[in-house]
């Protein structure tokens, strides 16, 4: 983000024309071309209070997601009726409800373990919100996501890794 007070401020005078009120089309339509194994970990950069979020743990997978503004964390638990844990950590706030864990804090102290087991990111908008040289460093952080270690590995994966050492079975 190029400015994170312009950001703050965009939450707390509730200036949102970015959010969406639905859960995204896109997300629902494509997601199961991934063929994720069930309980899979999402990784939700600038996430704000996206219904999103709340669909991807209905589909049963482990979501994550960071936001630097406190309020839109808050509002995506209030809004959708969810109770919640806050907890104070080194460099984040982290705010948990079952399959749902937000990071309320900068996206570029953001480290490759905090990302550890995240088999997709899903960014609706997230390079969008970076401006110039932020957006470089943004993407290098998605990105090791899943180069940081070994990335969950999707039931095709598998399926394709298990033909290839034992050919005979196929």
């Amino acid at each position: 983000m190029a400015d994170h007070q312009h950001w703050l401020d965009r939450w707390k005078e509730n200036r949102l024309g970015f959010h969406e009120a639905a859960v995204n089309q896109y997300l629902q339509a494509h997601l199961p071309r991934f063929d994720l194994d069930p309980g899979a970990r999402i990784f939700l950069p600038l996430c704000g209070k996206a219904l999103d979020m709340l669909w991807l743990a209905e589909q049963g997978y482990e979501v994550i997601g960071i936001e630097l503004s406190e309020i839109a964390l808050r509002d995506f638990f209030d809004e959708n009726q969810l109770d919640y844990e806050r907890i104070e950590s080194d460099r984040f706030v982290v705010f948990r409800s079952g399959r749902i864990e937000l990071l309320q804090g900068d996206f570029f102290d953001l480290r490759r373990d905090d990302l550890d087991g995240c088999a997709l990111v899903y960014d609706r908008a997230a390079l969008i919100a970076c401006a110039g040289n932020n957006a470089v460093a943004a993407t290098a952080t998605l990105r090791s996501a899943r180069h940081g270690r070994r990335p969950a590995r999707s039931r095709r994966d598998r399926r394709d890794a298990d033909r290839k050492n034992h050919p005979a079975a196929t």
